[in-house]
């Protein structure tokens, strides 16, 4: 393993601010909540999000490297070239395509929210000749869309290297840039 001396800057001390349990116990009449379950349901929500979109993610990814462990040494190889023994920062992402196809491949493989996030249509449009009016709510179902042989080959396999290779129709250059994990 090579010695990566890059610096890094100092971290800044940690402020902590009541948890929003608390908050809501010392003033949920303040707050707005009328009564106790409702501001419980509230809570409750915060915690589901944050298992949505860190947890299940963690979970799929490690089922993937469980299942696939072929691809593992791949990632390993690029962290180490990359990065070396320090932290990665947002300066690596341009030069780690392998973990953004690694991370591409788990979202789509196991979606976050397979029925889709709801979006309300900005204009009028037309889907295959059915009319839907601006303000209509749609959902894109994730899953589904995930699924098309033709743009996802064998759908259901877990490979990052769809992301990567030029025989696949999700390949995009240049990778300093692609594959991307906002979109």
């Amino acid at each position: 393993m090579r010695q990566n001396n890059r610096s890094r800057p100092t971290p800044t001390p940690l402020r902590l601010t009541p948890s929003w349990t608390k908050t809501f116990l010392e003033n949920q009449t303040s707050l707005g909540f009328s009564n106790r379950l409702e501001g419980a349901h509230a809570i409750g929500m915060h915690g589901i999000a944050g298992a949505l979109t860190i947890a299940a993610p963690m979970q799929s990814f490690c089922l993937a490297m469980t299942h696939h462990a072929q691809f593992q040494h791949i990632l390993h190889e690029e962290i180490d070239r990359v990065v070396g023994d320090s932290m990665p920062t947002l300066a690596d992402v341009p030069n780690m395509p392998v973990l953004r196809a690694f991370i591409r491949e788990t979202l789509r493989w196991r979606p976050l929210i397979p029925t889709g996030i709801p979006h309300a249509l900005e204009d009028d449009d037309v889907y295959e000749g059915y009319h839907i009016p601006k303000g209509t709510v749609v959902h894109p179902l994730e899953w589904s869309i995930s699924r098309d042989p033709k743009v996802f080959p064998q759908p259901e396999e877990w490979n990052p290297m769809r992301w990567l290779e030029e025989q696949y129709p999700t390949y995009r250059k240049p990778l300093t840039t692609h594959p991307t994990i906002t979109q």
